[in-house]
């Protein structure tokens, strides 16, 4: 079945897309959890998934150039300051000279700086982290995953800048699960410590979950 949900997700990848291959493949992996016959799969529309995923991956790419764009903006802005005054024939400022206790007091003091800095921006990183994973536990891990991934290599400069990606983030995971939802597909969020089904039996969780799906009240074990 697995094969069979991997091929209509590549059928409904758009040619433009960013989605990865291997990304499809993690997400047939979990739909097969609970794509079992080819009557859901029929029903299924993964286009909303893969929209969502390729929005945070677009999304991402775009504020990387953004901040590659602000920052050649000021390095050219300081160049031609420093062109203009050069025309102007003005001299560098001479360096003042200090003692070498001086010089290892300012050493220690910008070495204390730094890590001050450095444990300030862990501590806020891991709480907006927690706040991304709040926000994404009760979806799949697969679409959890990928955001986090794209979160984790993101810079902001500012909380205003971390609060409007969290809102894009509730709004594609809201799109997320109101389509799995419209398809008849509840998505509990899996534990890796959770041991899948032996092939020739189904789970109470997963004989509780098809029949929310079908509407029946007996299942059939898959072969």
């Amino acid at each position: 079945m697995k094969e069979k949900i991997l091929q209509k997700l590549k059928s409904q990848k758009p040619a433009n897309s960013s989605v990865s291959d291997r990304t499809l493949d993690e997400l047939a992996s979990h739909y097969e959890l609970f794509i079992t016959t080819d009557e859901l799969l029929e029903k299924a529309d993964f286009a909303i998934a893969i929209k969502t995923i390729d929005g945070n991956i677009n999304n991402h790419a775009a504020k990387a150039v953004e901040d590659k764009q602000t920052k050649l903006a000021k390095l050219e802005a300081d160049f031609a300051l420093a062109k203009k005054e050069l025309e102007k024939g003005k001299e560098p400022e001479k360096q003042v000279q200090m003692s070498p206790t001086e010089k290892l007091l300012l050493d220690q003091l910008n070495e204390m700086k730094a890590a001050i800095a450095a444990i300030t921006k862990t501590d806020m990183s891991k709480s907006r982290e927690s706040q991304i994973n709040e926000l994404l536990k009760e979806t799949p891990e697969v679409f959890k995953n990928t955001i986090l991934n794209t979160f984790k290599t993101a810079s902001f400069e500012s909380d205003e800048m971390f609060e409007t990606y969290k809102k894009t983030v509730e709004t594609s995971k809201n799109d997320f699960v109101q389509q799995m939802n419209e398809n008849g597909l509840k998505f509990p969020s899996p534990s890796v410590n959770v041991k899948k089904a032996p092939a020739d039996e189904v789970s109470p969780a997963m004989l509780e979950t098809i029949k929310s799906i079908t509407n029946t009240t007996e299942t059939k074990k898959p072969f």
